[in-house]
């Protein structure tokens, strides 16, 4: 078999692939040209990289660069479960190939597209690619491993969960939740994962609260219920961290019931904290000092961040568990030069997602010159997909390259892989 050890830089990715494919390949060489080519003994065995041992094939595929990965899971069977293996991410990881991967994903009514940008060297964005799918409204994207998962409805209103691997670029289909639920809380703890809350549109047009905790277990493709929601929320967030799924902000659907019921909506200032390991719900506590509306949520660490609105601008802010104390961190420059604070409505629409000890704030709906011209203001902002990226270490912001066009309005989140 032909040294590798010659090719180290990711530019020599095609012809390293491009070797690995002719290996697996039959000898096709014409009858007439035999003669003129060399004869191995008879006891020789021609041989071929998928006739090496598992580990062996393992440790060759996990040095391909991670944008032959995609091709290479396209030449046979063997090398695609190769690639889904457990073995191969290990060893990826081991060999520092793994990268954090901030991936969005858009639910357009004709098509869904997707979009990763490598915060390794984030120069730009990779083109987005168009799934398989239509007629999606994707809700939440959820990491468990290298795995992406991605929580939605179909054209008729029922729950839909698909499975991304980001490496090949294949979606399949997997077991939807037990009910069907819109603007709810979700995330994931030891490799499952939880929603909680949300509501279903009525018959009567209006919401009824989802009063339930379901897990989903990627292992088994199976939803069971675990709980009942502590307070029954719409339009919650939720985060992760140390075994704890904390539910936060959103509204409570009240009203009297009957053929002439009223709704109203009452604000929910706390958090809810459900353990997983226990399942049970511990005591409620405050969601952030001043409160305000919980934007975006997320877990990164041993902390759990928020992102809140107020009636004079947006908040940021860090939650230590174990001593259950908040602290406030330096506001994301949602602005430019000067601008007035910007106070988030239903039209603009931003996601919190972890990297490592990095936080990524992404706007993935509505513009911030839009709003500030509702609001008869003047001032500066992006128009619309503004990605920030919060170093937690440091407490500094910095700009990543905005969100593409294309996917707007999307479903994000940062997979290690």
């Amino acid at each position: 078999m032909p040294s590798m050890a010659c090719h180290r830089s990711d530019r020599s990715g095609g012809r390293r692939l491009t070797w690995l494919v002719k290996s697996c390949w039959p000898d096709t060489l014409p009858e007439a040209h035999r003669k003129f080519a060399h004869v191995p003994p008879e006891d020789h065995q021609p041989s071929s990289i998928s006739a090496l041992p598992d580990d062996l094939l393992t440790e060759c595929l996990a040095r391909l660069p991670s944008f032959s990965l995609r091709s290479a899971s396209l030449v046979c069977r063997k090398w695609a479960e190769t690639l889904s293996s457990q073995a191969f991410y290990d060893a990826r990881r081991r060999l520092g190939r793994l990268n954090h991967l901030l991936t969005a994903f858009s639910g357009a009514p004709s098509v869904v597209l997707s979009a990763t940008l490598p915060l390794s060297a984030p120069s730009d964005w990779a083109p987005a690619r168009p799934l398989p799918l239509s007629g999606l409204t994707l809700s939440h994207l959820a990491v468990v491993g290298r795995d992406i998962y991605l929580l939605g409805r179909t054209p008729s209103a029922a729950s839909i969960t698909l499975r991304y691997d980001p490496w090949s670029g294949s979606v399949s289909p997997r077991a939807p939740m037990r009910r069907p639920r819109k603007r709810f809380a979700a995330s994931v703890i030891a490799g499952k994962l939880y929603v909680a809350g949300g509501a279903v549109r009525t018959l009567s047009g209006g919401r009824e609260a989802v009063n339930s905790v379901e897990e989903y277990d990627p292992i088994t493709d199976t939803w069971r219920d675990v709980s009942v929601c502590a307070t029954p929320r719409y339009g919650c967030q939720g985060a992760s961290v140390g075994g704890l799924f904390f539910v936060l902000g959103g509204v409570r659907i009240v009203g009297t019931a009957g053929p002439r019921r009223r709704e109203g909506y009452v604000y929910e200032s706390n958090m809810d904290t459900y353990d997983a390991e226990a399942m049970t719900w511990r005591r409620r506590r405050a969601v952030v000092p001043i409160g305000g509306c919980v934007v975006a949520s997320c877990g990164a660490g041993e902390f759990v961040y928020v992102l809140a609105s107020h009636a004079v601008g947006v908040s940021f802010w860090r939650y230590d568990w174990k001593r259950d104390e908040w602290q406030r961190e330096p506001n994301p420059a949602v602005g430019e030069g000067g601008a007035p604070p910007v106070r988030v409505d239903n039209a603009l629409r931003f996601t919190l997602a972890s990297a490592g000890n990095r936080v990524l704030l992404v706007q993935t709906g509505g513009s911030v010159c839009d709003l500030w011209r509702r609001s008869g203001r003047s001032g500066r902002g992006s128009p619309e997909g503004l990605v920030l990226v919060y170093h937690c270490e440091t407490g500094e912001w910095s700009r990543a390259p905005d969100l593409p066009v294309a996917v707007n309005g999307a479903v994000c989140g940062c997979v290690y892989c």
